[in-house]
């Protein structure tokens, strides 16, 4: 029988025994050493499935933003007027300040949900302990 085996104490012969108490009380740092492990696996596939939509969104915003900086040259670049091109440069600054703050929003966002899932991941068997 491994560490993390599921099973009941006794079960490894048939049916309950006069020394089932005993190997309950053997078995219980394992168990408890088991659902550990098992928390920090599921933490970490949480995280990494966090983190690869985190990426994405990121990858997202930064695609955005280049086909905006691209659109602002355009305009700055055809400006009629030096008057207009100096309107054309505000607006590219002011937009671009917009989409680094909801592009930082965003992530932050997101990576906070990441590490509240993580720890919610590895608070439950903790509690499923002290329940007990």
């Amino acid at each position: 029988m491994s560490e993390c085996d599921p099973r009941l104490p006794g079960s490894r012969r048939n049916g309950p025994t006069r020394y089932s108490r005993i190997e309950a009380a053997i078995d219980q740092p394992a168990r408890q050493r088991c659902l550990e492990k098992a928390a920090v696996v599921q933490a970490n596939s949480a995280l990494a499935a966090r983190y690869q939509e985190i990426w994405g969104e990121w990858l997202s915003l930064s695609q955005q933003a280049t086909r905006e900086r691209i659109e602002a040259a355009g305009r700055v670049a055809f400006a009629g007027t030096p008057q207009r091109a100096l309107e054309a440069q505000i607006t590219m600054v002011r937009r671009e300040m917009e989409l680094f703050l909801e592009r930082n929003n965003r992530i932050v966002q997101l990576s906070a949900t990441a590490t509240l899932d993580a720890r919610q991941r590895i608070a439950q068997p903790a509690e499923r302990r002290a329940a007990k």
